[in-house]
């Protein structure tokens, strides 16, 4: 048995000043962000490496090959090839460098016979063509894409969409009127075979995009509406008026409502996100359908902020945000 005076405790081994162990946290915190964006360059470059390979030179290549023939069909002949490189992209390009696909609901459940409208979420690379391949290869029908004028900047998506039924809309309100016009025209030559997909965001979400937005929400004195998006956390306010112009040009669409995560993490060196997706090397997928007969003929508007609740509530279920546990997984 050891005898003797005790030592006394040193409290410098029981405290610690926290204004010590402020810096220290400060720079772990700044090395996590540092090292989340490394990461997501490294993955963003493997992306694009898969990207060119399997799709945008293909594309450049059968284009140049084609230009010498002249068919009766130039829209059925680029379609026919726009899904084979997208199928390309998607099941071996991307898997290659490790981006998988994750679909979280039966492809059973999109209805047949009629034409859809395919309502998106904005999120990440490569999201157009990854909406456009679902719709190839799970909704069984010809996409249809709104888009902004900068997706004609990549020349292989802009071969392969020549002559087909490809919607580029100008930002901005002045051109608004034009565009809402231009919507309800493609809605009318709809067939049971084609899929219209638009992304009522209208821009990729990033954290600065989803502050801006409910800022001019407020400015416009739009207070409901901004109120319903700052208790969203990881989308961004969706415009009605697009996608009410559609559905009214198409009084006989089903719709069909697609969240996805995942592809936001290839980009997350440039736009920093609010949150972390839960595996940066999937990409995951839901949608629900909504048959014509339930989709509201008034209150368009409401109905779609309704929805982009539960997208939103999905996306925070899916990443492990307490706000969407109600949302179906």
């Amino acid at each position: 048995m050891i005898t003797g005076p005790r030592t006394p405790p040193n409290p410098n081994f029981l405290f610690v000043a926290p204004e010590a162990v402020a810096p220290t946290l400060a720079r772990a915190a700044v090395g996590q962000v540092l090292l989340r964006k490394v990461k997501s360059l490294l993955r963003f470059f493997a992306a694009l490496v898969a990207y060119l390979l399997t799709f945008e030179l293909p594309a450049l290549v059968w284009a140049i090959r084609g230009l010498p023939y002249r068919v009766a069909e130039p829209a059925v002949r680029n379609r026919a090839q726009y899904r084979v490189l997208l199928a390309r992209l998607f099941d071996s390009g991307l898997p290659a460098v490790g981006v998988q696909l994750s679909r979280g609901a039966d492809r059973d459940e999109i209805p047949v016979g009629r034409p859809l409208v395919v309502i998106s979420r904005h999120a990440g690379f490569l999201n157009i063509h990854l909406l456009s391949h679902i719709v190839f290869e799970d909704f069984h029908r010809n996409p249809r894409v709104v888009s902004k004028l900068a997706m004609l900047a990549d020349p292989g998506n802009s071969v392969l969409l020549r002559k087909q039924a490809m919607l580029c809309v100008r930002r901005g309100r002045s051109s608004r009127g034009r565009t809402l016009r231009s919507l309800a025209k493609l809605g009318a030559g709809m067939k049971a075979t084609d899929a219209v997909v638009i992304f009522p965001e209208g821009a990729n979400f990033t954290a600065k995009r989803r502050v801006r937005a409910i800022r001019r929400m407020d400015e416009r004195q739009r207070y409901g509406e901004a109120t319903r998006a700052r208790a969203r956390q990881h989308t961004l306010g969706p415009h009605i008026a697009g996608v009410g112009a559609l559905i009214t040009a198409i009084p006989n669409c089903d719709v069909v409502f697609v969240g996805h995560v995942g592809l936001e993490a290839l980009i997350e060196w440039a736009a920093p996100l609010s949150y972390e997706p839960p595996d940066p090397h999937t990409v995951a997928l839901h949608w629900w359908s909504v048959p014509a007969e339930k989709i509201p003929v008034t209150g368009l508007d409401v109905w779609l902020q309704d929805w982009w609740d539960h997208i939103d509530n999905w996306v925070a279920a899916h990443i492990g945000d307490d706000v969407g546990k109600g949302a179906d997984s």
